[in-house]
């Protein structure tokens, strides 16, 4: 199941957008599209902890809102939902 692989590559760690995307077999789009629908269905949430630097970019080069880099090498920070861990499974 393509969601649980996802919730799981989540649980895992530190991934960018680019990197997860490959990891699953779809392209950098599809990885957004299924990551929103995701977050609809409540299995993660997006880590909105940056906070924009002056001058408009963002100052931690790790958030996937930040416009100052590209989003392919950013690191990806969604986080799992209680439902979203129990999707993932144990680690093991």
């Amino acid at each position: 199941m393509m969601i649980q692989s996802i919730a799981q590559r989540i649980r895992d760690g530190n991934f960018t957008l680019a990197e997860l995307a490959a990891a699953v077999g779809l392209t950098p789009e599809q990885l957004k599209n299924r990551l929103d629908l995701m977050e609809r269905q409540g299995y993660i949430v997006q880590d909105v902890a940056c906070a924009p630097a002056e001058g408009g970019g963002c100052d931690c080069h790790a958030c996937c809102a930040c416009g100052s880099r590209d989003s392919g090498t950013i690191p990806a920070r969604y986080q799992l939902t209680e439902k979203g861990k129990l999707l993932a499974g144990k680690k093991g």
